[in-house]
């Protein structure tokens, strides 16, 4: 990247100018990180569209859990290490080493991940269920996600487009070519790893393209700068890895609490929806950290409450308004995404009243973006960690509550329990040194979420 080498050239590639910062959530980047998104995930809900016709909407309830056990155990072999790598990155220049430094710390993680990841499955999972998990487990290896920092840091967002577009197209083309003749799990989840290697190889390919950004052989396991990097993403890791604690605790439950059927499927169709969604929240923490990063090395740890102020507002006010058109337009998105899952009215109504409840969480994760990402930016990570487990403690006594009440098809409420306490939380925290403004803004969220609730039991 021209004038990449120089002091100020690697503050333009952190996206942070010097100077007062005019705009906390720059829009170019943004915008291509969120245009990257749409594009895999359209190519991505084609494909678990057709995996839901030619499994059965009962068969793709249980891919649904299939999909969460990797999820957590790629959690675990990311290690949160991007989230520590970004800063490493951009307060070394974008050195070869550093990338060389994050990919084999992450690889040496991926392989002790995976062999957890195996010996789980097949200790507590059927059959079938197992031998998904071993065709899944080249996505633990070759997961693209845990590519992306280097691309977003260095502003790459072609790259970032066309590995997206690459591996949801693989994966829609091995689902015609396995699925469709194949229609059991172990085929889908094939097609699954195939578009995840994709993605990957092309990621991989372009980091090494004209010896920049990766330098071989890389570290051996435990060495000093290793252990450093692994200090530094170990409660950023706890917290990854134990992201059930959240909205996928429900379906866990909900799972053992109703069994398995119709209603497992329409639960696991709404998620699926809302994890995709969730990723676009995601994004904002990648595109708002290498500026933070940029920021407290070149001019010290500025005091950014009143931008984040700013967002918070901005967001919570643009976003409130169309969220009220979320139960209306349930039932048509299900319908379009998943048009020949086999929905009976009883199934496609749960899942409209799943996916508009799950929606708050979405909203609440959005939010506290802002104040989470300066967090990780000035090295209060075990701050978060800690935050993390005491609002999973919450969530977890809600859905064991529910499930011993008999409240299982209320799961996805009970398990927004954690998400209000986490997001009120840091927003608590945002407004420390304004008390009128926390309370105030505290209030109106629990207003606004009572709110919401309420119109999408009405409406749906």
């Amino acid at each position: 990247m021209p004038g990449a080498e120089t002091p100020r050239g690697r503050i333009a590639a952190a996206g942070t100018p010097p100077g007062p910062l005019e705009s906390l959530v720059p829009a170019r980047p943004t915008a291509l990180v969120f245009t990257s998104l749409a594009a895999g995930q359209i190519l991505n809900f084609a494909a678990l569209s057709l995996f839901s016709a030619w499994l059965g909407l009962e068969t793709f309830g249980r891919y649904g859990i299939c999909l969460l056990d990797f999820t957590v155990f790629s959690n675990l072999a990311n290690f949160a290490l991007p989230a520590a790598s970004v800063a490493l990155a951009v307060r070394g220049g974008f050195k070869d080493g550093a990338f060389s430094l994050a990919m084999g710390t992450r690889w040496w993680t991926s392989l002790a991940a995976l062999a957890l990841y195996l010996l789980f499955e097949v200790t507590f999972r059927e059959r079938d269920m197992a031998v998904t998990a071993l065709a899944l487990a080249p996505a633990v290896l070759f997961n693209p996600a845990q590519l992306e920092w280097w691309f977003v840091a260095r502003r790459s967002w072609r790259d970032l487009i066309v590995h997206r577009c690459l591996g949801g197209a693989v994966t829609l083309l091995m689902a015609l070519a396995l699925v469709r003749r194949w229609p059991v799990l172990p085929a889908a989840a094939a097609a699954y790893s195939a578009g995840a290697m994709a993605a990957a190889t092309y990621l991989i390919l372009r980091a090494t393209a004209g010896g920049k950004g990766l330098r071989l052989p890389w570290p051996r396991p435990g060495v000093p700068r290793m252990r450093w990097l692994w200090w530094k993403s170990l409660p950023l890791a706890l917290t990854g890895a134990c992201d059930f604690l959240f909205l996928p605790l429900g379906f866990y439950a909900f799972r053992v609490a109703a069994g398995e059927g119709p209603l497992l499927g329409a639960y696991g169709a709404a998620y699926r929806v809302v994890f995709a969604a969730s990723l676009f929240a995601s994004s904002l923490f990648m595109v708002l950290l290498p500026r933070f990063s940029a920021r407290t090395t070149v001019q010290g740890r500025t005091d950014l409450d009143a931008s984040l102020r700013g967002a918070f507002d901005g967001m919570a006010l643009t976003l409130a308004l169309p969220m009220l058109a979320i139960p209306f337009l349930a039932r048509p998105l299900l319908s379009l995404l998943f048009p020949r899952a086999g929905w009976d009215a009883a199934s496609l109504g749960y899942a409209a009243w799943a996916l508009s409840t799950m929606a708050l969480s979405n909203y609440l994760h959005l939010l506290r973006m802002p104040p989470l990402t300066k967090a990780l930016a000035t090295g209060s990570s075990w701050t978060y960690c800690g935050r993390f487990f005491l609002a999973g403690a919450v969530n977890a006594a809600a859905v064991g509550t529910a499930v011993l009440l008999g409240q299982w098809r209320w799961l996805p409420v009970w398990a927004l329990a954690a998400d209000l306490v986490f997001t009120g939380w840091w927003l608590a925290t945002l407004h420390v040194a304004a008390r009128p403004g926390m309370w105030g803004r505290l209030a109106a969220l629990a207003a606004w979420s009572a709110f919401y609730l309420a119109w999408v039991r009405y409406w749906v």
